[in-house]
């Protein structure tokens, strides 16, 4: 199998359509927190999330090294706080995900858990999925806590 060579660039407002539209579907068909939800509910009410999140999150697109319109994946974050990463299917388990970390600052919290997310969060303890981040304003501590009893 022959490994891809990418590299990691900002995403542009041309590169918008794609994200939006793998990061609606892809949630959909591989996330289990909108169990419940109807299609229609959430292909009305969630791209408002998506649009909020891409507004104020910096964006990294993987791309081919000698094509840069031809994506790998890309991430949506508000470093420390990664909102989604998307790696297409035959690209994953090269270090892709790594790579857009480290091009956006980012520490190992996720806002949004799918299928495959749940498999890394599995493997990878340091890493770490808090959804009501998204939810949260003001000064936050983002690192590893611990429990207390009293």
């Amino acid at each position: 199998m022959i490994t891809p060579q990418w590299s990691i660039r900002a995403a542009t407002g041309l590169d918008l359509n794609f994200i939006y539209a793998t990061w609606v579907k892809s949630f959909w068909s591989d996330s289990e927190c909108h169990k419940g939800i109807s299609a229609e509910s959430y292909f009305k009410t969630y791209p408002k999330v998506i649009d909020h999140l891409l507004s104020i999150s910096k964006i990294a697109i993987a791309c081919d090294n000698s094509a840069p319109e031809v994506f790998y994946g890309y991430m949506v974050a508000e470093p420390p706080i990664i909102h989604y990463c998307f790696v297409k299917e035959g690209f994953r388990r090269f270090g892709i995900m790594r790579s857009l970390m480290q091009r956006l600052e980012c520490g190992k919290i996720f806002t949004h858990r799918t299928g495959e997310l749940k498999q890394i969060l599995r493997n990878h303890p340091e890493y770490s999925f808090n959804p009501y981040l998204l939810y949260t304003k003001g000064d936050i501590d983002y690192g590893p806590t611990k429990e207390t009893t009293s």
